[in-house]
């Protein structure tokens, strides 16, 4: 998986991401780091391809808030956007 480098956050358990979940509030989702360029972190983890994630803002971002829901042309745009779905493509792991 491909996730955007500002996506990623640490904590003491590791590195992570804030993903929408289906009540579309944010949950904590853990990931493992397997290489990082200037802007794409592949990870492997607790995301799936199509999940929802926080792409910029994270560090505002706490368990349980709620999160806008993007329409489809949104996420597809999302470079400025707090929330994106661009964070959870697939490939090689």
């Amino acid at each position: 998986m491909a996730a955007p480098g500002l996506a990623v956050q640490w904590d003491r358990a590791g590195a992570y991401v804030w993903r929408r979940n289906e009540d579309g509030v944010a949950e904590r989702a853990g990931l493992v780091i397997l290489q990082r360029t200037d802007e794409v972190v592949l990870v492997e983890g607790e995301l799936k391809p199509g999940d929802v994630i926080v792409s910029e803002g994270a560090d505002r971002v706490r368990s349980g808030i709620s999160l806008p829901r993007l329409e489809r042309h949104e996420r597809e745009s999302a470079g400025a956007a707090s929330v994106s779905s661009h964070g959870a493509a697939g490939g090689e792991e």
